[in-house]
């Protein structure tokens, strides 16, 4: 396993510093972005307030399923680090292509070579 390397005390800051300037170069987009995901925990938490077990699992739930819904943030961090277009396109195109995006290959067949022992077909 490899060392972990240690960091100076300032290094969060700075890469909050890199957050906020992502959000001044497409404030909306960010902004909007959050907003939806600040709804759906307020959304879980209203409709599931007095209900412990069903909170307890709504929030283990979304503490799962809230790193997926920052993909379109790291999309967006990382089109403005290559100078490319930051649209709700780029959004879109991260969460219905995001299967063939990284490589060309399906997730499907990937998973399929899980399951059967076989490595998947290479296109």
């Amino acid at each position: 396993m490899p060392d972990v390397l240690p960091i100076d005390g300032k290094q969060p800051l700075f890469w909050l510093y890199l957050g906020l300037k992502d959000i001044g170069h497409s404030p909306w987009l960010s902004l909007v972005h959050g907003l939806l995901i600040v709804t759906g925990g307020a959304l879980i938490t209203g409709l599931a307030h007095d209900r412990f077990w069903l909170l307890a699992g709504a929030i283990s739930g979304f503490l799962v399923i809230a790193p997926v819904l920052a993909t379109s943030l790291y999309a967006m961090s990382r089109a403005i680090e290559r100078n490319e277009a930051v649209n709700l396109h780029l959004l879109f195109k991260t969460w219905t292509q995001w299967q063939t995006l990284h490589n060309k290959e399906p997730v499907s067949s990937v998973v399929s070579g899980l399951f059967d022992g076989q490595p998947a077909a290479s296109e």
